[in-house]
């Protein structure tokens, strides 16, 4: 949670083709879901590309971080890092 009371979820889903996770921003009063968008991460496909490196068959969200610009101060930029290969 940021000091201001935003709180922020990355979780992964399963069965999704488009998508290796969820960015959630909650609402830390009443624990309702407030906005919700996938990350575009799709999966490998069978026959991958050379240009098919960034895309990974995977649910697993590990690590969850909020730019701050100074003291109090945040650009609405959230970074998550994404587990590959199943490790």
């Amino acid at each position: 949670m940021r000091p201001d009371g935003k709180l922020f979820q990355a979780v992964g889903v399963s069965n999704d083709t488009a998508n290796v996770a969820t960015l959630r921003e909650i609402d830390s009063g009443t624990g309702a879901i407030l906005s919700s968008t996938g990350d575009g991460v799709p999966d490998v496909p069978a026959a991958p590309a050379s240009t098919d490196f960034w895309k990974m068959s995977s649910d697993t969200v590990d690590a969850l971080a909020i730019r701050n610009t100074d003291v109090g101060q945040y650009v609405d930029e959230i970074y998550y890092s994404l587990r590959s290969g199943g490790v």
